[in-house]
C-alpha cells in the first residue's frame, strides 16, 4: 500500500458515491435528505445509474446539484463505484446506498472523526433501523465456510451493534479516503461483479494495520427491505463468484478452487440447480451480459 499523500490543514473535500439501479423512490429519500430545497450544498453527490428502467437515470433533473453518470447496463456495483470514486473530486469518499438517511450534522461528524483518526482508513455512523433501534453492523472477515452459507441465503454476516472499532462492516455508509482506494488500485471490477469487493477492501485496511471506526454519535437510518432488482439465481451466482474471487485474494487459488468445488455440490441441494450449476461453471456474475434479462 503506497503511502497516503498528506491533507491539507483545512477541511477536505467531500464527495457521496451512490450506486443506485432501479430503485427511484430509495434513491429519492436519500437526495431529498443530502439536498434538501433552499440549502447550500455541503458535500458533492455523485450518482451512478447503474442501467435503471425505472426514470431514476432522470434524478439530475430534480436534484440539479447532483453529477449523475448514466451507466447503459448493469456492470456490478464494483465497476459502478469505481466510476463514482474517480469521478468524485473529494478527497474523502462516502460510499452510500440508496434509501439510507443521514443529517449534515452525521456528515460533519464522520468527516471530523476522520480527519483526527490518522490510523483510520474508514468511519461509518451508527446504522439504525425505521424506530431508531441499532441494527448489527460489524463483524470478522468470514471464514470459506461462512461465505458459502452467505452465499446461498444472501443474509448478512454481521452480529455486533456495539463495536467501535471492526474489522469488517456493512457498507451501506462508509467514509473512506480518496487515497486509500486509489492506493488499492481502487476495486477489483475484474474479479468483483455486485457482491464482496468490500470484503476485499477490508482485507486490504487491515493487512495495511488500519482502522474502521463506528461512531455511536453520529446515527444513520437504513431503508426497509425493498425487493431484490437482481434475478435471484444470478444473484447467487454473483455471490459465489466474488466469495471465490476474495478466498483466492486472501488465502490463494487452491483455497479458492477448493471453495468452488464445495459449492458446486452443495448447488445440488439449493433452488435453480441447473441455472447454478451453469453459472458455477462459467464463473457468471453481474457484469452487464445478463442485463436483458433483469427486473
Amino acid at each position: 500500500m503506497p503511502p497516503e499523500q498528506p491533507q491539507p490543514s483545512d477541511s477536505p473535500a467531500l464527495s457521496i458515491v451512490i450506486v443506485s439501479r432501479n430503485q427511484i423512490a430509495a434513491l429519492h429519500r436519500t437526495l431529498a435528505a443530502l439536498l434538501p430545497a433552499g440549502s447550500p450544498n455541503p458535500s458533492e453527490v455523485v450518482v451512478v445509474d447503474a442501467g435503471s428502467r425505472d426514470g431514476s437515470s432522470e434524478v439530475d433533473s430534480e436534484f440539479p446539484a447532483v453529477r449523475l453518470v448514466k451507466m447503459p447496463h448493469n456492470f456490478g456495483r464494483a465497476r459502478a463505484r469505481n466510476i463514482g470514486v474517480r469521478t468524485a473530486t473529494g478527497e474523502l469518499i462516502l460510499l452510500l446506498a440508496p434509501g439510507v438517511l443521514l443529517s449534515p450534522a452525521t456528515l460533519d461528524r464522520l468527516r471530523s472523526a476522520l480527519e483526527s483518526a490518522p490510523r483510520a482508513a474508514a468511519v461509518a455512523p451508527r446504522l439504525l433501523d425505521a424506530a431508531g433501534e441499532p441494527q448489527p453492523q460489524s463483524f470478522a472477515l468470514p471464514s470459506p465456510a461462512e461465505l458459502g452459507k452467505l452465499c446461498f441465503s444472501g443474509a448478512l454476516p454481521a452480529s455486533d451493534s456495539t463495536a467501535e472499532r471492526a474489522e469488517a462492516v456493512r457498507d451501506d455508509a462508509l467514509l473512506l479516503r480518496k487515497s486509500f482506494i486509489a492506493g488499492m488500485n481502487y476495486f477489483d471490477e475484474k474479479r468483483f461483479g455486485d457482491s464482496f469487493a468490500e470484503l476485499d477492501l477490508f482485507r486490504q485496511i487491515r493487512n495495511a494495520n488500519r482502522d474502521i471506526l463506528i461512531l455511536h454519535d453520529a446515527p444513520a437510518t437504513l431503508p426497509d427491505p425493498e425487493p431484490a432488482h437482481v434475478d435471484p439465481a444470478l444473484a447467487v451466482c454473483d455471490r459465489l463468484a466474488g466469495a471465490a474471487a476474495f478466498i483466492a485474494k486472501r488465502d490463494g487459488s487452491f483455497a479458492a478452487i477448493s471453495f468452488q468445488i464445495k459449492m458446486f455440490f452443495a448447488a445440488f441441494s439449493a433452488p435453480n440447480t441447473f441455472r447454478l450449476l451453469s453459472g458455477l461453471l462459467s464463473g457468471d456474475k453481474i457484469d452487464g451480459s445478463q442485463d436483458g434479462s433483469l427486473a
